[in-house]
C-alpha cells in the first residue's frame, strides 16, 4: 500500500512539474509574441496580459487580473462608441480601424482578432483577445493614399484623380442627363516668372494660384494640377451660365492677382477652354482633348480669354500682362512665350485638318506604308513629336549652349534637376552619350564598374567606357526581376590591392526590358554601394515609365542614386535628346567630357523646348501605352502558335517558331505593322505614343491570321 501511494505521489509531482513546464512555455511564447494578448476567463475577466498587451493599455498585468476586460482594453469605433469584442469581434473591412483608448487617455489604432478557447472536453474556459498598434502603418496608408491623388506642389487634386472623377461625373451623365462643365486652363505668361525668379518663384506662384482657384468655385467642384502650369476644373450639376460665368469668374480673378518675388510684381492672365457634357458619350480623353484644343484657341486667339467648344466664344480684353519691375530693370518681353507653347491653331490647324488624310498622319506623326498608317512596335523611340510639340519648339527661345547661354536648354536643366531632386543637369544629344558621361565622371583609368550582363551601358552602347576612359566593366547576371543580386555585387567588389582594377561604381537599369526595379531593392542597392564606398549610377532611360508603374513620383526612384541618365526620346515621345542628372562636381565633369566626346551643341533650346512640353504633358499617359501592352499581351497569348513570355509596362514579348520569322515578317509588313524581326525567335513589341488602341487591335488581328493560315 505505501509502495503505491508513493508511485502515486510521484507521479502527481511529475504531473505537476509538467503542468509548471508547460505553464512556464506558455507564459513565455506569450512574452515573446509582438502583438498584445489578453486573455478572459468565461465572465470576460482579465487572467493574463502579456508585456506588449501591458505597454500598449497602459496597465500592469497584476493590477487588471480580474477585471473585465472593457474595463482595461477599452476599444471604440470611428465615432468615439464602446465595442465589445468578445461578442462583436473585430471589423472585417480594412477601413474600418479601431481605436484604443489607453489607461493614461491617448488613443492608438489597432486592429486585431477574438478567438474562443476550450478545454481538450470541449468544454469553455474564456477567449484570447489578440491587438497590435496600427496608428503608424494606418497613417502611412492615409499619407500614401493622399499623395496617390494629389498634387505635391499645390494640393490639387493631380491628373489620375481628376480622370477618375471625370469618369466617374461621364457615367453620372450618362445615367441621370446631369448637365456638367470641364474647363482646362492654361497660365499667360507664366514663363517671365520663371525666367526671373527661377523655378523656386514658379512654384510658390502656383502655390498662391491654386489656392485663388479654390476661392472661385462650388464647395462640391474638383479642381486639379495636370501638369507644369496647366489646371482642370470639373464643373458638376452646372449649367451652361453656371459654368460660363465660373470660368468668368476664374479668368477674372487671375487677371486682378498681381505675385510678388524678389522686390518684382507680376501680372500673369489664364486662357480658359470650356466644353460642356450632358451625357456619357465622349471618352475623358476625348473631352479632355477638346477643352486643351479650346484653351489653345484661347491663347492663338490673344489670350486672356474663355473659349467655349460650340458655343459662341467669350472674349475678354486682353489688359496689359507686362511685369511691373524695379527702377532699371529691363521691362518684360511681350512677345514672352509661356512655358507650354500653344500648338498650331487657327489657320494652322484649320491647314492641317484640310490635307488628306495620309498627309494628316505624316504629320501627326505616322508614317505611311503600303497605303496605311504604319503601326511601329520595334521601339518607343521611334515616335514623330505631336502638333503642339512641334509648336513648342517653332516658338523656343535660343541661346548658345556651349556658352551655358540657351535658356531653353537651362529651364530643362533646372526643371529636371529640381523635380528628381539633384543639383545640376546637362542635356546631351543620347542616352549612350549620357551614360558614357557618368561613367567618366565617376571613374578614372583602370578603375571599374559593376553593371548587369545585359543592361545597355555593358552590351549595347559599343563598350564606350572601355574605349575612351580605359573603364573596366565587371558584368554580373540579372536576376529574372532585372535586379542584380546583392550576394552578387558584394562578391564581385574588387580588394584593395595593386593586381585589381578599383572598384567605384555600380551602374543600375530602371526599366530592364521593361520591368520597374523593386523600390525596397533600390534602396537596399543604395545602401550596400555606400558602405562599400561606391557611387551608384541609374541608367534611367525609361525612368518614368518605372514611376507610373510604381505609382511613385520619378523623384522617390531618383533619390537612391548619385547620377541618373534620363532619356527623353523614349516614352517621353521627344525627337532627340537626354539629361544627366547629379551634383555640381560630376556634373562639371561630364560637361568637360562632353566636350571631348563631340557633344557640344549650339541653339540647342528647339529640342529642349520639345523635352520640356513632353514632360508637361506625356508623363502620366504613359500609364495608357502600359494598359495597351497589357491588352496587346491578353490578345496575343490565346493564338496557337504564340508563347505569351511577359508584359512588362510598354513591352510584350512573345516566342514564335524560329523557321516562320521571314514569312511573319513579310506578313506584318504588308499588313502596315513593323516589328524588330531578326533571327531569334523571341520578340519584343513595344507601345507609346503613336501607338492607339486601333492599332492594338489591327497587331492582334494581323498575327491571329497569320498562324490561322499555317
Amino acid at each position: 500500500m505505501l509502495a503505491r501511494l508513493q508511485a502515486e505521489l510521484a507521479d502527481t509531482r511529475e504531473q505537476l512539474r509538467a503542468c509548471q513546464e508547460s505553464h512556464e512555455r506558455n507564459h513565455s511564447a506569450l512574452c515573446a509574441i509582438a502583438d498584445g494578448i489578453a486573455v478572459v476567463d468565461t465572465r470576460g475577466r482579465v487572467t493574463c496580459l502579456n508585456p506588449v498587451a501591458s505597454h500598449l493599455t497602459g496597465w500592469k498585468e497584476d493590477a487588471c487580473l480580474g477585471r473585465r476586460l472593457g474595463k482595461v482594453v477599452q476599444f471604440t469605433d470611428h465615432q468615439g462608441r464602446s465595442i465589445d469584442v468578445l461578442s462583436e469581434g473585430f471589423s472585417s473591412d480594412p477601413d474600418a480601424i479601431v481605436s484604443l483608448v489607453r489607461r493614461d487617455g491617448h488613443v492608438i489604432l489597432v486592429d486585431g482578432a477574438v478567438a474562443p478557447v476550450h478545454a481538450p472536453d470541449k468544454r469553455p474556459l474564456g477567449a484570447v483577445v489578440t491587438f497590435r498598434n496600427v496608428t503608424a502603418a494606418t497613417r502611412l496608408n492615409r499619407e500614401l493614399a493622399y499623395h496617390a491623388n494629389h498634387d505635391a506642389l499645390t494640393g490639387l487634386h493631380n491628373r489620375r484623380a481628376f480622370r477618375a472623377q471625370l469618369q466617374r461625373a461621364i457615367g453620372h451623365a450618362r445615367d441621370f442627363g446631369t448637365s456638367n462643365a470641364l474647363l482646362y486652363l492654361d497660365l499667360d505668361r507664366f514663363k517671365a516668372v520663371n525666367d526671373r525668379g527661377g523655378h523656386r518663384a514658379g512654384d510658390e506662384l502656383l502655390r498662391q494660384l491654386a489656392v485663388l482657384l479654390r476661392k472661385q468655385l462650388r464647395e462640391h467642384d474638383t479642381v486639379a494640377r495636370l501638369g507644369g502650369d496647366e489646371f482642370a476644373v470639373l464643373l458638376e450639376n452646372a449649367t451652361s451660365a453656371d459654368a460660363g460665368n465660373v470660368a468668368e469668374k476664374i479668368r477674372s480673378a487671375v487677371i486682378d492677382f498681381t505675385f510678388a518675388w524678389d522686390g518684382a510684381e507680376f501680372r500673369i492672365g489664364t486662357s480658359i477652354g470650356l466644353v460642356e457634357f450632358d451625357n456619357g458619350d465622349r471618352s475623358v480623353e476625348r473631352l479632355l482633348s477638346i477643352a486643351d484644343g479650346m484653351c489653345y484657341a484661347a491663347k492663338d486667339g490673344g489670350r486672356n480669354r474663355v473659349m467655349v467648344h460650340g458655343a459662341a466664344n467669350r472674349h475678354a480684353p486682353a489688359p496689359g500682362l507686362d511685369v511691373s519691375h524695379r527702377p532699371g530693370a529691363p521691362p518684360a518681353d511681350p512677345a514672352t512665350p509661356s512655358r507650354t507653347p500653344a500648338p498650331p491653331t487657327g489657320r494652322r490647324m484649320q491647314d492641317l485638318a484640310q490635307r488628306p488624310r495620309h498627309i494628316r498622319a505624316q504629320c501627326a506623326g505616322r508614317p505611311k506604308e503600303q497605303g496605311m498608317e504604319t503601326i511601329d512596335l520595334r521601339s518607343d523611340t521611334v515616335t514623330q513629336p505631336t502638333a503642339a510639340m512641334r509648336a513648342a519648339m517653332l516658338d523656343a527661345r535660343v541661346g548658345d549652349d556651349v556658352y551655358g547661354e540657351d535658356p531653353t536648354v537651362n529651364a530643362l536643366q533646372e526643371r529636371l534637376a529640381d523635380d528628381l531632386g539633384f543639383d545640376a543637369g546637362l542635356f546631351v544629344p543620347t542616352g549612350t552619350q549620357s551614360n558614357l558621361l557618368a561613367l567618366l565622371a565617376h571613374c578614372e583609368r583602370g578603375d571599374e564598374y559593376i553593371v548587369g550582363m545585359e543592361a545597355h551601358t555593358y552590351k549595347y552602347e559599343g563598350g564606350g567606357a572601355a574605349v575612351l576612359g580605359s573603364i573596366q566593366p565587371q558584368p554580373i547576371v540579372h536576376a529574372e526581376d532585372g535586379t542584380l543580386p546583392l550576394e552578387r555585387i558584394r562578391a564581385a567588389i574588387k580588394p584593395v590591392d595593386p593586381h585589381f582594377a578599383r572598384t567605384r561604381l555600380l551602374a543600375l537599369e530602371n526599366t530592364w526590358q521593361g520591368r520597374p526595379l523593386p523600390l525596397d531593392y533600390l534602396r537596399d542597392a543604395h545602401d550596400l554601394a555606400r558602405s562599400q564606398g561606391l557611387g551608384i549610377h541609374l541608367d534611367g532611360a525609361r525612368l518614368f515609365n518605372a514611376a507610373v508603374a510604381c505609382n511613385v513620383p520619378a523623384r522617390e526612384i531618383a533619390r537612391h542614386f548619385d547620377t541618373v541618365s534620363i532619356c527623353l526620346s523614349k516614352g517621353l515621345g521627344t525627337p532627340v535628346g537626354s539629361v544627366l542628372l547629379g551634383p555640381h562636381a560630376l556634373i562639371d565633369k561630364a560637361r568637360r567630357w562632353r566636350k571631348v566626346c563631340g557633344g557640344g551643341w549650339r541653339q540647342a533650346g528647339i529640342l529642349a523646348a520639345a523635352a520640356l512640353h513632353a514632360l508637361d504633358h506625356h508623363v502620366a499617359r504613359l500609364q495608357d501605352d502600359h494598359d495597351r501592352a497589357a491588352r496587346l499581351a491578353e490578345g496575343l497569348c490565346s493564338i496557337p502558335g504564340i508563347d505569351l513570355l511577359g508584359q512588362h509596362t510598354n513591352m510584350v514579348f512573345i516566342h514564335v517558331p524560329g523557321d516562320r520569322l521571314r514569312a511573319l515578317d513579310a506578313h506584318l509588313r504588308e499588313a502596315g505593322i513593323r516589328a524588330s524581326i531578326g533571327y531569334l525567335p523571341t520578340l519584343r513589341l513595344v507601345t507609346h505614343l503613336d501607338i492607339d488602341d486601333d492599332g492594338i487591335a489591327r497587331t492582334i488581328a494581323a498575327l491571329a491570321a497569320f498562324f490561322a493560315a499555317g
